[in-house]
């Protein structure tokens, strides 16, 4: 039976642009946002929330595979729905960023003269 993605916990989470390729293929639920420095889950429970966000640590440090984030995501639903409370869906298991905003870098117009004309106030960076 489908579920529907009504809550959504987000944390500063700092992920190197290799890395947003492994998130997507964890959880579809995920949200990066690179520029901010957030990473997001967003599920119908919120233990599933933490533990997905848990895992995303876990791929974007290097400690898991996208392959063995999505089996012990599925394995800590499992438990969830038969009303236990595993560890890695109570409470966060790193501290959240505190500089995971990426700035990215100045994209410049090549020939295009000493107005760049890439818009208002945007000094040439890229959104």
């Amino acid at each position: 039976m489908p579920h529907q993605d009504v809550l959504e916990e987000a944390v500063m989470m700092k992920v190197s642009p290799d890395k947003v390729d492994e998130l997507t293929r964890f959880d579809g639920s995920l949200t990066v946002k690179r520029t901010e420095g957030i990473v997001a889950a967003r599920c119908d429970r919120e233990e599933m929330n933490i533990a997905a966000l848990n895992l995303a640590n876990d791929i974007v440090t290097g400690k898991k595979t996208v392959d063995q984030a999505r089996k012990q995501l599925g394995d800590i639903a499992t438990r969830v729905k038969r009303g236990e409370m595993p560890a890695e869906a109570t409470k966060l298991n790193f501290t959240p960023s505190q500089n995971a905003m990426d700035a990215d870098a100045e994209m410049s117009a090549s020939g295009a003269g000493s107005g760049s004309g890439t818009g208002a106030g945007t000094s040439g960076q890229r959104k």
